[in-house]
């Protein structure tokens, strides 16, 4: 599911990156890759503020709709 959909604070684990390879390679940088764990910790309406490896992110819903997760079991 897109990480879009999770509740604020919400821990989930990337299993897939949709997106031409630009945008891929923008969140690769930012350090979201297969596997990694993420914190949903706000949606203010505009920006998803992600927790990753103790820093915090902001992304656009735009791109923030490419990541795709699942849930942390």
């Amino acid at each position: 599911m897109p990480i879009t959909l999770c509740n604020e604070g919400d821990t989930v684990i990337v299993v897939d990156l949709k997106g031409k390879d630009e945008v891929k390679r923008h969140l690769s940088d930012l350090g979201i890759v297969k596997g990694k764990e993420i914190t949903l910790q706000r949606f203010d309406g505009v920006n998803y503020i992600f927790a990753i490896d103790g820093n915090r992110l902001a992304l656009s819903k735009e791109i923030a709709k490419r990541i795709y997760v699942r849930e942390v079991i």
